[in-house]
């Protein structure tokens, strides 16, 4: 989210919506039965090697982040997010990581891979933002960071940096901004990158502000005034300009939006075209995409050749799409039809999972 000696970007929120975190489950890695189903986002509590033992999943700092961000959000835009929930209050998962996350390691990763592991089938659809207890820095001077289109965000609320810069406890800029602290400026920050926005130098004040882009813009944050949320509408909230526009997504709890967003988990939403990996060829012509239905495959969709624009490959690309109105394991593969100079090819039967 930017340099940590500067107190830029996150917002503040102070009415609780939920009495408190749900209770632990058995093993604290593994969540608690959903609420709801669909698309929603994960909060997970990360303990690391130099932990402060803050327990901030059981403190309610976490749920308290949380809160601060759903009320800035309604107050900005009339909507929030979509969180896990577990009768009613925050599903909060724990994961004890051995050693301290390193950003150039991809320890991000291996986070993500224990989440699954210990939930392997509940955590399709979701996007995991972990709140990391470590005091050892990252390797950077980050407070957090996230996977650009992908499912997981990472803040460190307990980092502080030789320059005295660090990455919590700046009453000015909760007062400023009526109780949305640092810290849930920064978990909003970047769940919003994980959606696919990237960072907003336009404003001062703007929520996706970050560095270095904004300073080597010439705009420095300021943290004197309240954080705005894409107050032109241009950029990520009615607008694309900075690679999505986050109010057309399927996450804001008043179920508006018109598509789930991109999480890279390898998975397709019932009644919501589902796009496959692009096919490159050396030849123009024609590919279908073919659906196992019993033992014979089913032609779903067929598409034309356009040239492709990738390095390295070959020079027509083919993307093909369908639309699965049930839930379930499906089974496709790719098929090119023969021309005069090539013979058919017949792809892999390879497994997508439509929830």
């Amino acid at each position: 989210m930017g340099d940590a000696a500067l107190p830029i970007l996150v917002l503040a929120l102070i009415v609780s919506l939920f009495t408190g975190s749900a209770d632990a489950a058995q093993d604290r890695g593994i969540t608690l039965p959903d609420d709801k189903s669909g698309y929603q986002i994960q909060l997970v509590y990360v303990d690391t090697s130099s932990s402060a033992g803050s327990n901030f999943d059981k403190t309610g700092e976490i749920e308290s982040w949380a809160n601060q961000l759903q009320v800035w959000l309604r107050k900005q835009v009339g909507k929030e997010f979509i969180f896990d929930t577990y009768q009613g209050r925050y599903d909060i998962a724990y994961l004890k990581f051995e050693g301290n996350i390193q950003k150039s390691r991809k320890d991000d990763e291996k986070l993500v891979q224990m989440y699954r592991k210990l939930n392997p089938t509940t955590y399709f659809g979701k996007t995991l933002a972990f709140v990391v207890d470590q005091k050892s820095p990252v390797g950077s001077t980050n407070c957090g960071w996230a996977g650009n289109f992908s499912d997981y965000a990472l803040i460190f609320p307990n980092l502080t940096y030789p320059d005295g810069g660090q990455c919590k406890g700046f009453e000015e800029i909760t007062k400023v901004n009526s109780g949305f602290s640092f810290e849930a400026q920064s978990l909003l920050h970047e769940i919003v990158h994980t959606y696919g926005v990237k960072h907003v130098c336009l404003d001062s004040t703007d929520l996706m502000q970050g560095s270095p882009e904004c300073e080597q813009a010439g705009v420095v944050p300021d943290s004197t005034k309240p954080v705005s949320f894409d107050s032109s509408g241009l950029y990520y909230f009615g607008g694309n300009k900075s690679g999505v526009d986050i109010k057309s997504l399927k996450i804001w709890s008043d179920s508006t939006g018109l598509k789930r967003p991109e999480l890279n988990q390898g998975i397709c939403w019932s009644g919501e075209e589902c796009s496959f990996q692009a096919n490159t060829f050396p030849e123009p012509g024609v590919v279908q995409l073919q659906i196992k239905q019993g033992s014979k495959w089913e032609i779903v969709n067929s598409v034309k050749s356009q040239l492709s624009n990738c390095k390295g490959c070959y020079r027509y690309s083919y993307k093909n799409s369908y639309t699965f109105n049930r839930g379930g394991n499906y089974q496709y593969r790719i098929v090119k039809l023969a021309t005069k100079k090539f013979a058919a090819y017949v792809g892999q039967s390879e497994t997508v999972r439509v929830i």
